[in-house]
């Protein structure tokens, strides 16, 4: 959040007031060869010295300027003093501003000639230390003559007013209202606007520019004395005119008349929706989201306004405040030529003016939409099998974000200087004694533009626009009209089995459809030239599946065949080997089978193939092919998905165990060798190895490194008996299942959790664990959650031993939990289908129940209560709990009670849902232990046995009010009864800081 600094606030204001403090430094008497300080009755000579080394970088200067002071030792202060006295008179002298550099070096503002300014002439410069004790020798400088300006600062200011009201009114607004209406009834885009014209000649702001320069201020009441004559007008206007003021304001006036030309062409083609609307309304309502929805045209414009924004405010704050202090810093005679009361007049109204644009600009690039966050991509679904017909759909969204704005009591008043150049500031009082009449009306002038039109004040803290977030309206949309002006889509072929792209965008391009087997991304990006130039692109993969198929031996096929293919079988047994194919990657298919050789297949089935083996020695060849349509499948130059298996028909039948698959890295594995069912040795074998390691003469494989490794054995004295093994060397051969619980929804600051870690269901010490905390807490060695504050956590936990395998959770803390859950836990009979569901809410409540004409009367008294969740899967679950559950004792509330339940809630279409409390253990011969369903007319009820469980109720002090809040926990069961078959299933509610509803969701 961008907090304003002295680059538009406060440097405007401390220029302005050098001029102030310059004047109160004015009109001391000296006597020859020594400087008098302090007031008329309390005064003490301090004698002028010789100062090596300190210069002037020029012996003439123009008023106006500065030039170079060197040797300005750290002995003079920060803050040293210039005293200007004119040729000849000892008695008089003026204040010049004194800037320090870097060292030694430092500059002097040049102010006019206090004798002449339209002439010029020489003067004697005197530099004085900040504790005012050391007085340099005098300097001599001729200051060159000011030329008269050709323009007046009313005229400049009253033509810059017209410029800013025409500007608001070319982008729809109406003048009078935007005068008159409370700023913090404006729209948060237009707010700065608002007060940037109310700064002028606004209704609530009796001190504005207009009335500054009418002389009517009301803050002006207290000045006396100086009728503006035509020669000290006249310099005022040379002063900011030599300065530059009047040319930076000229610029300012061109910047917002192009400006205001751009955007009533932009409103004229109707390019940019509503947001230059003529008919928009001002009005900010009190609903207005956090997050501001807009057209991608909208936010192109508002980001175009930005980068003005930034530019107006980089290119012009600094400039300005460079002038203004310049400009007053010259003003050292002024008071005596014009007089305290339009002095004050003039200065208020050009300072007010400057720092109304400032922070008209820098308030508008904070709220602006300026920080462009990534795309963020959906799409469904993004894994096809080969023959799937699914349309995909994607959508993506885009917000942009500004940067907030504050602006603080501090910065408004605490670069002040009030007494001198020295740069001593005020902290929080206008009324400090010794303050000038002219400087407490200079600092009232812009107090009050800070309180009558932002409502800023010493107590009131600081004005803050959060950070707002811009999103695209209903999100990316390639279907809206000018969409790709914005942005781009597109498939780009990552991989692919032919030649074609595995997807293609569909009927519309946000659907897309697969025709090929391979992978593509689906890109979302900006268009360059939009946005101001910030680029974003994201993708997401697609990626269409081959159809596997894998040959395998079928149920009761014998042993030794586990471990093919090739598969090896005893010839001339005449037994029937079942084999069956495995097929992935697919929808519904259609299994061919074929055998090539001298066995027969004498049954296919589906997937299923029997086979015969023959009665000699002889290889066959068996092969599954799918037959599938749909998808990528239907394009015409989809490959065959087949596979083959070799069926070796033995005399003698050899085979080596055990069968494995995968074999960790640096281990052994020891083999066995049987040969027509007697073991044999392995010097009896002779292998070869394909691939990584090595097999001893006592048949054991030492693991050499990672990769596939194929052994195929032989009989030595007949090499036409073989078998083959293949598996694979990994580092690790199994992903163990990791699991944290239980997990919370929600920890309040001063609530410790315990975490049990579990690997592969088994309870194991966090000692074997290392994790990582994200978020405001930190978790001991124990697995005990303890939190540091509020906000969002995320654990990431894993075993020392295997760091490539992590688990994440996450849950919240806040400074008050209030949420429901409902679990289903598993599944109560063998033969019914577990429906995992699970739901969570943090918004829930404590309702009154009124059961009149639910056919519920008698089942529930009046003052029966109902705590309820809903979710959008559509879900309900509605506990209806007796009048006992809060009509209970005062004190030691905790308390085991028996409340009724009964639910119906639609789950998806044909399912219906009965939720009833009862012992989830129940036998269905025990009517004791076993809640019941009847049906009467149509209308089911549930008649279920009382089942107790703990709830409590704790006082707590929640969103400012002191409140009941209910907590505690049940189980029961649940019935899904698609077409009347019942399921039933064991559910677990759990609920923490409900209250009623009057006080609703924290």
């Amino acid at each position: 959040m961008k907090i304003l600094s002295k680059n538009y606030t406060g440097g405007l204001i401390l220029a302005t007031f050098t001029a102030v403090t310059l004047l109160i430094w004015h009109g001391c008497s000296e006597s020859p060869g020594s400087v008098s300080v302090g007031d008329e009755d309390n005064s003490s000579e301090l004698p002028m010295i010789s100062c090596t080394g300190l210069e002037l970088g020029a012996s003439s200067s123009e008023p106006v300027a500065k030039i170079p002071l060197s040797g300005l030792t750290a002995g003079f202060g920060d803050d040293p003093l210039a005293r200007i006295y004119n040729e000849g008179n000892t008695e008089d002298y003026d204040i010049a501003l004194i800037n320090r550099l870097d060292g030694e070096e430092a500059e002097l503002v040049v102010p006019v000639h206090p004798g002449s300014w339209r002439e010029g002439g020489s003067v004697d410069v005197v530099i004085v230390s900040e504790d005012e004790q050391t007085a340099c020798e005098a300097i001599s400088l001729h200051i060159e003559a000011l030329e008269p300006s050709p323009v007046e600062l009313e005229t400049e200011l009253l033509s810059t007013e017209v410029v800013f009201n025409s500007f608001a009114e070319s982008i729809g607004f109406d003048l009078d209202q935007l005068l008159s209406v409370n700023i913090e009834d404006v729209n948060l885009r237009y707010r700065g606007l608002a007060a940037l014209v109310q700064a002028f000649n606004g209704e609530n702001h009796p001190n504005s520019i207009r009335a500054l320069l009418d002389g009517t201020a009301p803050v002006l009441a207290e000045l006396q004395g100086g009728n503006e004559g035509d020669d000290g007008g006249e310099l005022l206007d040379a002063i900011l005119n030599k300065a530059g003021f009047f040319e930076i304001m000229e610029e300012i006036r061109k910047e917002f008349e192009e400006r205001a030309k751009v955007l009533q062409e932009k409103r004229s083609k109707e390019n940019a929706g509503t947001i230059y609307s003529k008919d928009k309304s001002i009005v900010l309502h009190k609903s207005e989201s956090d997050i501001t929805s807009v057209l991608p045209a909208e936010l192109d414009a508002l980001m175009e306004d930005h980068a003005w924004f930034v530019e107006m405010n980089s290119g012009y704050s600094g400039e300005l405040r460079e002038i203004l202090e310049l400009s007053f810093g010259s003003l050292s005679i002024t008071l005596g030529a014009i007089g305290a009361l339009p002095l004050a007049a003039k200065l208020g109204a050009a300072g007010s003016a400057t720092t109304a644009v400032g922070l008209y600009w820098s308030y508008s690039e904070s709220i602006l939409p300026s920080i462009m966050q990534d795309i963020e991509i959906e799409a469904d679904p993004v894994i096809y099998n080969e023959n799937q017909d699914d349309v995909g759909r994607w959508s993506a969204t885009l917000e942009v974000h500004s940067s907030g704005w504050t602006l603080t009591w501090p910065t408004v008043v605490s670069l002040v200087p009030l007494l001198g150049p020295a740069g001593r500031m005020i902290g929080d009082s206008v009324s400090i004694p010794g303050i000038s009449p002219l400087s407490k009306t200079m600092l009232e002038t812009f107090h009050g533009y800070f309180t009558m039109i932002w409502g800023m004040s010493e107590d009131s803290g600081p004005y803050t626009i959060p950070a707002i977030v811009y999103e695209i309206r209903e999100g990316i949309s390639p279907e809206r009209p000018r969409e790709s002006e914005f942005f781009r889509w597109d498939l780009r072929r990552e991989f692919g089995e032919l030649e074609d792209n595995p997807f293609r965008f569909g009927e519309s391009d946000s659907q897309y459809h697969p025709v090929a087997v391979g992978r593509s991304s689906l890109r979302v990006r900006t268009n360059f030239d939009r946005f101001n130039e910030q680029f974003r692109e994201s993708s997401v993969e697609l990626e269409v599946k081959a159809i596997e198929v894998e040959i395998k031996p079928g149920p009761g096929a014998g042993e030794g065949l586990e471990n093919g293919p090739p598969f090896y079988v005893q010839a001339g047994t005449g037994e029937v080997i079942p084999f069956v194919a495995e097929v992935s990657n697919a929808e519904e298919y259609e299994i061919s089978w074929n055998l090539t050789g001298e066995g027969s297949l004498v049954r296919t089935v589906d997937d299923e193939a029997d086979y015969i083996a023959p009665n000699t020695e002889r290889l066959d060849l068996l092969v599954a092919a799918v037959e599938a349509t749909g998808g990528a499948r239907d394009n015409p130059d989809a490959p065959r998905r087949s596979t083959s298996a070799r069926i070796y028909s033995v005399e003698s039948q050899l085979i080596v165990t055990p069968g494995i698959n995968c074999l960790e890295l640096d281990t052994e594995q020891a083999f066995s060798a049987v040969l027509d069912g007697d073991p044999i040795g392995f010097d009896k074998l002779e292998w070869t190895i394909t691939g990584p390691g090595s097999l001893s003469n006592d048949g054991v494989y030492i693991s050499g490194s990672e990769g596939e490794v194929t052994i195929e054995f032989r009989l030595r004295d007949d090499d036409s008996t073989i078998y083959e093994i293949s598996f694979e060397v990994r580092e690790f051969c199994t992903t163990p299942d990791l699991a944290v619980s239980p997990v919370p929804v929600c920890l309040e600051p001063d609530e410790q959790h315990q975490f049990n870690f579990l690997v592969n269901g088994e309870p194991v010490s966090f000692d074997q664990a290392d994790w990582i905390v994200s978020g405001p807490g930190s978790m001991s060695s124990d697995g005990i959650f303890t939190p540091t504050g509020t906000g969002d956590v995320g654990i990431e936990i894993w075993l020392k031993e295997r760091p490539d395998v992590t688990i994440k959770i996450s849950f919240q803390v806040e400074e008050v939990c209030s949420y429901m859950t409902i679990t289903f836990t598993r599944a109560m009979e063998d033969n019914a289908e577990f429906f995992p569901y699970e739901a969570s809410s943090s918004c829930v409540s404590l309702e009154p129940f009124d059961s009149s004409n639910t056919g519920l009367e008698n089942a529930f008294g009046d003052t029966s209560w109902k705590i309820s969740v809903s979710e959008n899967d559509p879900f309900i679950l509605s506990v209806w709990i007796h009048e006992d559950l809060v009509l209970t004792e005062e004190s030691g509330w905790t308390k085991t009670l028996w409340p009724n339940l009964w639910q119906v809630s639609m789950l998806e279409s044909g399912e219906y849902n009965m939720f009833f409390l009862s012992n989830p253990n129940y036998d269905r011969n025990d009517p004791d232990n076993y809640g019941w369903l009847s049906f009467d007319g149509g209308f089911g009820s549930v008649i279920p046995n009382s089942y107790p469980f703990e709830i409590s109720r704790e006082t707590r002090l929640i969103n400012n009010d002191i409140v009941q809040a209910f907590s505690g926990s049940f189980e029961g069961i649940v019935y899904t009864s698609p077409l009347w078959v019942y399921r039933p299933q064991v559910f677990r509610v759990e609920f923490k800081n409900i209250m009623p509803e009057d006080f609703g969701c924290i």
